[in-house]
């Protein structure tokens, strides 16, 4: 039931994402006032920017539940395709789309590539932050619920290999 649950709000995330970014895109594209295309853009991309931490962090709340209860990590990583997808999507297209369009109206646009190295930054800390989690995760379910450990026969004795 959980797989499903999780697979429903990744379905609908990755859509709102899609929309946020796709429209937020449409508004360079406007036909009306260059200033009031930018700013409305503006409002979309860091709306979007918003939702997208927000459902990242909470599909990964319910990916650790995942892990937790069946000790599969499927989820989580999904949501790390997620979240690196729509960063890269987010800096590189869209927020590029958005340097350009600023450029052409305004001549103090500043620096561009501070935005692709925090995407790049953020991708490589949140696949970091998902293995640490997975790790932290698996260790704490084996220490509330340890494992069986198999008896070894030893001089006639069974004999776990804790005792040894």
């Amino acid at each position: 039931m959980l797989n499903k649950i999780f697979l429903g709000l990744f379905a609908i995330a990755a859509v709102f994402s899609g929309f946020f970014e796709f429209y937020g895109l449409s508004w360079l594209r406007s036909i009306g006032d260059p200033r009031a295309a930018y700013e409305g853009f503006q409002y979309f991309y860091g709306l979007g920017f918003h939702f997208h931490w927000a459902a990242t962090a909470i599909l990964l709340v319910i990916a650790n539940v995942i892990l937790w209860s069946s000790r599969r990590s499927w989820a989580m990583w999904l949501t790390f395709a997620y979240f690196a997808v729509f960063l890269i999507v987010h800096y590189f297209w869209v927020g590029a789309a958005g340097f350009e369009f600023r450029r052409s109206i305004a001549a103090d646009a500043g620096q561009y590539y501070f935005s692709v190295l925090f995407g790049v930054v953020f991708v490589i800390l949140g696949a970091a932050i998902v293995y640490l989690d997975q790790y932290l995760v698996l260790r704490l379910n084996d220490r509330m619920y340890p494992r069986d450990v198999p008896a070894v026969e030893v001089s006639g004795e069974n004999v776990s290999e804790e005792e040894r």
